[in-house]
């Protein structure tokens, strides 16, 4: 008789948990639909509204290169953009630490605004999820245990807002023309194979070095300054993307894997490996 107890409170366990997982995935999902909608619903139309390469003139030649690759003449210019990616995320230093992940981006490009909603993979049954954004000039990072329980969120610090505008100034290379002088990116040549690209956005001004490959595509990019928070404290840390397989997409060409890292102190420490597996412009489904 005594087996009988615990068979019940192991089902009360078991079925209080599936709960637990299950509404933290609604709960999660419906957050991420309906801070995508703001995003979206948020956007104006750009200008102007078609590229032109007469608006290149004066700019780095490595830079004119990249655009002539990357963009044709008449190509509009876009205003949102929607994603999913897969890859694998680094949860510490450690090389055992890399976990399987699943996300989905949204972009708008005036205003400037970004959500990336990530799940990691943790063990069997067990996530974290992740918001990571840029929306109304303000930069917000939470990640949580099952999509319920909070293990971590920073706003609204003008170090995160930083380091997110950042973000989406070197995602831009999946729909390049956000990287325009007409979109607000202040170009600069730095030597025949990179340059410097400034954006501001309200009070937030953040500098990228683009690095271009031999087919004068975008290879990496790259900051001295992003800030990492360590025991409690924001430290400018060098940060780093590299960018790789090109495809073409609705006549762009992009990127459809990149990789990101730390360049700390005792060594560059890689955090992040991903690749495109669909993308969308200005709500159509990408051609090829």
């Amino acid at each position: 008789m005594w087996l009988r107890p615990i068979f019940i409170i192991s089902m009360a366990l078991s079925l209080l948990i599936i709960g637990t997982l299950v509404y933290g995935a609604f709960s999660w999902q419906n957050k991420t639909d309906t801070l995508h909608q703001q995003i979206l619903s948020s956007q104006i139309k750009p200008r102007p509204t078609h590229f032109t390469k007469g608006e290149l003139e004066g700019l780095p030649k490595v830079v004119q290169n990249y655009f002539n690759k990357a963009l044709k003449e008449g190509q509009p210019i876009i205003s949102n953009v929607k994603l999913s990616q897969k890859g694998f995320f680094r949860m510490d230093a450690s090389e055992d630490s890399w976990k399987n992940f699943k996300a989905d981006q949204v972009f708008s490009t005036r205003p400037i605004a970004f959500d990336w909603s990530a799940r990691i993979k943790l063990a069997p049954g067990i996530n974290a999820y992740v918001h990571d954004s840029y929306f109304q000039q303000r930069g917000h990072l939470k990640a949580s245990l099952f999509g319920a329980f909070t293990v971590s969120e920073a706003k609204n610090d003008p170090q995160i807002t930083h380091g997110e505008l950042l973000r989406y100034l070197a995602e831009a290379v999946w729909f390049p023309t956000a990287l325009l002088p007409s979109q607000g990116v202040r170009w600069e040549e730095l030597n025949a194979t990179s340059a410097r690209a400034t954006l501001q956005d309200g009070m937030t001004t953040v500098s990228l070095d683009f690095h271009f490959s031999k087919e004068g595509l975008v290879s990496s990019v790259y900051t001295d300054k992003r800030y990492q928070e360590l025991n409690g404290e924001y430290v400018a840390v060098p940060w780093q993307g590299r960018f790789a397989n090109y495809v073409e997409k609705n006549e762009m060409l992009i990127p459809s894997k990149g990789e990101v890292e730390w360049i700390l102190p005792q060594g560059p420490m890689l955090y992040w490996r991903g690749e495109i597996v669909d993308i969308s412009y200005d709500g159509i489904k990408t051609l090829n």
